[in-house]
């Protein structure tokens, strides 16, 4: 594995581990606040949703480079072994295309003003904190497809080599 790939996927991991506990604990603790103590927290379901999403964004940056996400592979079924690997090239550069141009549209809107100003309404975050996680998780998988795309042009094979899945 690159040092490139093993520093994403430790960045990748911390964000969406610290993202999935922060929520988790968030919602047991407003359990608990709400029916132990009867005083309800009125910022924890906007905190778990805000930590939630950014997990989930960052999550499918992991996906891909783990190759876990749902494919369509039947015309791959139908075609011979060069026809294959053209698909996966062909597959990897639409992707990086996809996650470039809507990751740049992320970064646009998360840096526009209305978003530079404006609050969310239980924990006065700034709205562009949250809007950060589309920008941040496509911009991963930008990076996760084209390391896809030099594995399928490199080795023929868009499977990491063992010890790195």
């Amino acid at each position: 594995m690159s040092r490139l790939s093993r520093y994403l996927q430790r960045i990748e991991e911390a964000i969406v581990a610290v993202s999935l506990g922060g929520a988790a604990l968030i919602i047991v603790l407003s359990v608990v606040m709400r029916y132990v103590f009867h005083n309800a927290l009125s910022w924890a379901e906007e905190g778990a949703i805000v930590l939630l999403v950014f997990s989930s964004f960052v999550g499918a940056s992991l996906a891909l480079r783990h190759r876990d996400h749902v494919g369509i592979d039947i015309l791959s079924t139908l075609v011979g072994a060069r026809a294959q690997k053209g698909l996966r090239i062909f597959s990897a550069v639409l992707t990086a295309i996809y996650c470039a141009s809507l990751g740049g549209l992320g970064w646009v809107m998360a840096t526009s003003d209305s978003a530079l100003n404006a609050v969310t309404p239980a924990l006065q975050l700034p709205v562009w904190v949250i809007q950060l996680a589309l920008p941040v998780g496509l911009t991963l998988m930008f990076l996760r497809a084209l390391e896809l795309l030099v594995l399928v042009v490199g080795r023929g094979d868009e499977e990491p080599p063992e010890g790195e899945r």
